[in-house]
């Protein structure tokens, strides 16, 4: 009868969405090295969050369908190494946290299975978004070092100022009542197509320099917690 009621009144749900990136090398979420002129630079994802709202529709025999606005900010630990065996110098510098935001309008289709208890319900979806980084980020150092100090940066880039990443989410949800929240807690990932970022360290002391480049993945998956709203 549950399920009847859901497909004859179709309600529409709002969700309050909170989420924390859980760093796993098992779904793409990896570091990223860089290496050249006597750099090697790490990129390592670490724990990011992001907020924002869901709305969707419920439609027949399960199916639903959704969009929202949600705020996203990524966190990276960069460890910078630079090594000149003629001239002796070697160096590993720890980067103050590397944080970028950006923001997603996700659209996602997916099914509800009714377990038959308590209203609870499997949740599946998919689908794509479209994500605009606010700003391009650098942070930098200045370290002494005997009598000469030296100069670390680290710097991420865009490669467009609109990116399409694929989604892809599972979880378990409680459905709102009338006077009543409902809950959901599930796991997501998702994953840009192509390059959409690029970053760069520096490493420059004196005279001697240098320099690498390269594109970062932006893989993301972690724990899903959303608050329903009641119809």
């Amino acid at each position: 009868s549950a399920l009847g009621q859901v497909e004859s009144g179709m309600p529409w749900e709002l969700d309050i969405v909170g989420r924390v990136h859980v760093p796993s090398d098992l779904f793409g979420m990896e570091p990223t090295v860089l290496e050249d002129n006597g750099i090697a630079a790490t990129w390592s994802p670490k724990s990011g969050t992001e907020f924002g709202l869901r709305i969707h529709r419920r439609l027949k025999e399960g199916w639903t369908v959704g969009g929202g606005l949600e705020h996203v900010r990524r966190e990276h630990c960069v460890v910078v190494a630079f090594n000149n065996d003629s001239l002796g110098i070697a160096s590993t510098d720890t980067m103050p946290q590397m944080r970028s935001l950006a923001y997603r309008i996700p659209l996602v289709a997916g099914i509800r299975l009714p377990l038959g208890w308590k209203e609870l319900e499997w949740m599946a979806s998919g689908g794509v978004g479209l994500e605009w980084k606010t700003s391009e980020t650098v942070v930098d150092e200045l370290i002494p070092s005997g009598g000469t100090n030296r100069v670390v940066e680290a710097f991420q880039g865009r490669t467009r100022y609109l990116s399409v990443p694929v989604m892809a989410e599972l979880g378990l949800q409680r459905r709102a009542q009338k006077d009543r929240l409902g809950w959901y807690i599930g796991w997501h990932w998702y994953s840009p197509l192509g390059n959409d970022a690029w970053v760069e360290n520096t490493w420059a002391s004196g005279f001697v320099a240098g320099r690498a480049r390269g594109f970062i993945d932006l893989v993301v998956t972690g724990l899903d917690v959303r608050l329903v709203l009641p119809e």
